[in-house]
């Protein structure tokens, strides 16, 4: 079972600490987390530290940016994005950015409730289902995080399949512990083209997600550096395998249609 606090920031740490005591007594694995609708990493922190994770609205303003602007958004990092979206939004007095994700099981989302019904209130955050897939399947394909996927992009014909599909993909890297992540652009002025995710369990390779980010259809070709003849079986398709030559190259090029995905399993010899 779960339970979410809601506007979390209203209660004190010591109070929600007594209602987690109370509810953790009748169910020990209950999952709790708190909404936190703030950018400053203190104030997620008195919250996490009672062993409920917070909503992780500072990830969400960097990958929002990172998916939208140039190369610049990458350098900058979580703390640069949180930084220009408190000076945007009117953000004023001294607070501490984070400079990465909050936790490894903060609660991830690239909609929710708050982005939805107020859109571009909060940080500069809205959009669609359509603009919001990318960064769905950007998250789901991370070996980390909680990912709370908003039900009407799990519904719509714009964004379900690719969801439904890094779903499955984040089922078969269960035992990942680590996540490389590769941006390719054709202008380091405009976003990025290309994403890709290679997830590992130590030294081990275990699958490969292919973010096509463009508008339009495109061949991809070139692997991220992998040992050569690597096999992997796509989780769409026929289950005919694709391996990458010593060059870096896919045997048959990936095509990926606008906006989409492929999601690579690594073939077990």
């Amino acid at each position: 079972s779960g339970i979410r606090f809601d506007a979390v920031k209203h209660l004190r740490p010591k109070h929600l600490e007594e209602h987690l005591r109370h509810l953790r007594k009748s169910d020990e694995g209950l999952f709790a987390y708190g909404e936190v609708l703030s950018l400053d990493e203190e104030m997620h922190k008195e919250y996490m530290a009672l062993e409920c994770p917070s909503s992780d609205f500072p990830l969400t303003v960097f990958m929002t940016r990172v998916l939208t602007e140039g190369l610049k958004a990458v350098e900058e990092g979580v703390t640069g994005a949180c930084a220009r979206a408190a000076k945007t939004s009117g953000l004023k007095g001294a607070v501490q950015f984070p400079s990465s994700a909050l936790s490894s099981d903060s609660v991830r989302f690239a909609r929710n409730h708050d982005t939805v019904m107020n859109p571009n209130l909060y940080y500069g955050l809205g959009g669609g289902c359509d603009a919001a897939a990318a960064q769905w399947a950007w998250l789901l394909s991370l070996h980390d995080g909680s990912v709370l996927v908003f039900p009407e992009d799990l519904q719509q014909q714009v964004s379900s399949s690719l969801i439904c599909r890094a779903l499955r993909f984040r089922q078969q890297m269960e035992p990942a512990t680590a996540t490389e992540v590769v941006f390719r652009y054709e202008k380091t002025t405009a976003p990025p083209v290309l994403l890709l995710l290679a997830l590992r369990d130590g030294d081990r390779l275990l699958g490969l997600a292919v973010l096509n980010l463009c508008r339009e259809t495109v061949k991809v070709a070139l692997a991220l550096p992998l040992p050569s003849h690597t096999r992997f079986v796509p989780l769409s398709g026929d289950g005919t395998g694709v391996a990458v030559q010593p060059d870096g190259h896919f045997t048959q090029p990936l095509l990926l249609a606008a906006q989409d995905a492929e999601f690579l399993v690594v073939q077990k010899s």
